[in-house]
């Protein structure tokens, strides 16, 4: 009998570590997204900062 209980607790924190790298991956690949998303945004604001200091650029080369 104490056999079958301890092999039932194993099952169990079987489960729970199978749960625990579930989540962990899940929290990885969530924040994977998220910096993804930062680098992309970050990378549409500097072509549009780089688009208007060519523009700016191209003003005052042209009023010489």
């Amino acid at each position: 009998r104490d056999f079958c209980l301890s092999r039932g607790l194993g099952d169990v924190y079987k489960r729970q570590l199978g749960f625990m790298v579930f989540f962990l991956l899940l929290k990885l690949v969530l924040q994977l997204f998220e910096l993804a998303f930062l680098i992309h945004y970050f990378l549409q604001f500097s072509f549009k900062i780089f688009l208007i200091n060519l523009l700016l650029s191209i003003v005052i080369i042209s009023k010489k």
